[in-house]
C-alpha cells in the first residue's frame, strides 16, 4: 500500500488539475517561427524546379501545363507547390513574402540568407506582364506593366519590389558585387518616385497612383502610397525630408475618426481592396518613419509630428481591435459580416500590432495579441495531425470565393514576421507549458476516493 498511494495521488493530480489563464510560451513561438521559416524554404522554386512540367488548373478550370523556367528561381508561389490550380506557380507576390522575410531579419531572427538572395534575382530578372524597364530619357527606372505593348510604369509594384533590395543591403545580405549591379537601376528607381507623374500633390499631402489608368492599381492608392514611403525611407531619405514630410501628412489627413487609414475613395473603388490589410501597411509605413526618426536622432526636431504620428497609430491600433472577432479572436479581410476571420489576416493583423509594441505604443503582451499567437500556434497543431500540405492560410479569396483555403505561402509569411516579432519582444517568456488535462473517468474518480481513504486512514 506504501507504493500505492503516492502512485494514486500523483494519477489524480494530473487528472484533476487545471491551467493558470491560457497563454502561448516562448518555445511554443519558436517553434511555429522555425516552422514557418523551414516550410517557406521548401516551397521556394529553385534550379532543381527547372524543367520540370507542373499540372494544374487554369482560372477557368481547365487542365493546363506549366515548365518551370531558370528565371522562375527564387520566386514563391501564393498557394504552395504540390497545389492542383494555378496559384501553384512562380509569382509576382514574392515581394509580400520577402517584405515579411525581411521584417523576421530586422529583428534578429536567423533567416536563411540564400533564400532571401535568390528571391531578390527573381524579382531582378521577372518577365512577363511585369517587366524592369529604364525611361528614354535615361535618369528614370521603374518596374512596368506591359500592355498591348506598351509599357505602363508602376509605382505600387516598382516600390513593392524595390523595397527588399534596400532592406536586404542594410541587413548585410547583399555582397557587394551584387549591389554593385544592382544600385544604378535602384537609383533611378529612387529619382521616378520623387519626380515621376506618378507622385500625387494633392491638398492633403503627398501620394502615389499606380498607373494613370488605374490610380489605386488592385489594392488601393493607400496601399501603394504605403510601399512608395517605405522604400524612399529605407534608401536612406532623410525622415525630415520636404518630399516624406508630406507624405506622412497625407496619412495623418486621411485617417478618419474611427482610426482607419484605408478611406480614400482610391482605395474601396479598387479591384481588390485590402481592407483590414491596407490598414495594416498604413501602420507599418508609419512605424517605419518613427524608426527611422530614431535612427536619425531626430525625435526633438520633429517632436510635434512624432506626437501626432504615435496618437494617429494609437487610434489606428483601437480600430484594428475592433474588426477583431471577439470569439475566435482572430481577423477576417475586412468587415466581418462580409469576410469570416482567417489565419492570414490575422497573422497579418499581429505584424501591425507588434511593430507598434516595438515603438512602446501597445504592450506586446496584450491579451488581442496573446490570443491571436495561441490561434496560430492551434492552427500549427491541428495542420500536423491532420498531416496537411501546409499550416496558414488566408479564406474566401476575393479573387476566387470558390476556393476555401489559399494563399498559404503569404499567410505563412505574415506568420513568420509576426513570431519572429513575438519573440524579439519577450512575449511569452516565464509561461509555463500547460500540462496535458485527461478526461475525469469512472476509473479516475474510483482511484480518486481510494486515495481520499488512503490519505484518511494516515
Amino acid at each position: 500500500m506504501g507504493i500505492l498511494r503516492p502512485l494514486v495521488l500523483a494519477l489524480v493530480t494530473v487528472a484533476l488539475s487545471t491551467a493558470p489563464g491560457s497563454a502561448i510560451t516562448a518555445e511554443q513561438i519558436q517553434e511555429c517561427a522555425r516552422a514557418a521559416h523551414d516550410w517557406l524554404k521548401s516551397q521556394q522554386y529553385t534550379e532543381e524546379d527547372v524543367g520540370k512540367v507542373i499540372e494544374y488548373k487554369d482560372r477557368s478550370g481547365q487542365k493546363a501545363t506549366y515548365e518551370v523556367k531558370p528565371e522562375d528561381v527564387g520566386a514563391f508561389p501564393m498557394s504552395y507547390k504540390s497545389d492542383v490550380t494555378y496559384y501553384c506557380l512562380p509569382n509576382l507576390h514574392t515581394y509580400v513574402v520577402m517584405d515579411t522575410l525581411l521584417t523576421a531579419v530586422e529583428v534578429g531572427y536567423p533567416v536563411d540568407k540564400d533564400m532571401v538572395l535568390k528571391a531578390l534575382q527573381y524579382m531582378w530578372n521577372v518577365k512577363g506582364k511585369y517587366q524592369r524597364k529604364e525611361d528614354p530619357n535615361g535618369e528614370w527606372a521603374y518596374w512596368a506593366r506591359i500592355k498591348d505593348g506598351k509599357e505602363i510604369p508602376s509605382a505600387g509594384l516598382t516600390a513593392k519590389f524595390a523595397l527588399p533590395f534596400f532592406r536586404a543591403r542594410q541587413a548585410g545580405i547583399v555582397p557587394d558585387d551584387k549591389w554593385n549591379e544592382y544600385k544604378p537601376f535602384l537609383e533611378k528607381v529612387i529619382n521616378w518616385l520623387r519626380e515621376g507623374p506618378n507622385l500625387q500633390k494633392e491638398d492633403k499631402g503627398y501620394c502615389w497612383i499606380d498607373y494613370p489608368d488605374r490610380p489605386g492599381g488592385a489594392h488601393g492608392i493607400t496601399d501603394v502610397t504605403s510601399y512608395c514611403l517605405r522604400m524612399l525611407l529605407a534608401a536612406g531619405t532623410s525622415p525630415d525630408d520636404e518630399l516624406i514630410l508630406k507624405v506622412v501628412e497625407w496619412f495623418l489627413n486621411n485617417q478618419d475618426e474611427k482610426g482607419n487609414f484605408y478611406t480614400d475613395p482610391r482605395d474601396t473603388g479598387c479591384p481588390y481592396p485590402l481592407y483590414t490589410t491596407g490598414h495594416c501597411r498604413a501602420m507599418i509605413a508609419l512605424c517605419d518613419w518613427l524608426e527611422a526618426v530614431q535612427r536619425a536622432g531626430k525625435e526633438d526636431e520633429l517632436k510635434d509630428l512624432v506626437e501626432r504620428v504615435k496618437n494617429a497609430l494609437k487610434k489606428a491600433i483601437d480600430y484594428l481591435l475592433s474588426l477583431r472577432d471577439p470569439e475566435t479572436g482572430m481577423w477576417g479581410r475586412g468587415s466581418l459580416s462580409e469576410y469570416p476571420p482567417d489565419y492570414g489576416s490575422t497573422a497579418s493583423a499581429l505584424v501591425a500590432l507588434l511593430r507598434c509594441a516595438k515603438l512602446g505604443l501597445i504592450d506586446p503582451n496584450h491579451e488581442a495579441i496573446v490570443k491571436a499567437l495561441e490561434v496560430l500556434h492551434g492552427q500549427y497543431l491541428e495542420a500536423k495531425r491532420l498531416r496537411l500540405p501546409f499550416y496558414w492560410y488566408f479564406i474566401r479569396s476575393v479573387w476566387s470565393p470558390e476556393l476555401r483555403y489559399r494563399s498559404q505561402t503569404l499567410a505563412t509569411s505574415y506568420a513568420l514576421a509576426a513570431f519572429a516579432l513575438a519573440e524579439k519582444l519577450g512575449v511569452g517568456k516565464g509561461v509555463v507549458k500547460k500540462r496535458k488535462i485527461f478526461p475525469v473517468t469512472p476509473a479516475v474518480v474510483a482511484l480518486a476516493l481510494a486515495a481520499s481513504l488512503l490519505t484518511r486512514r494516515r
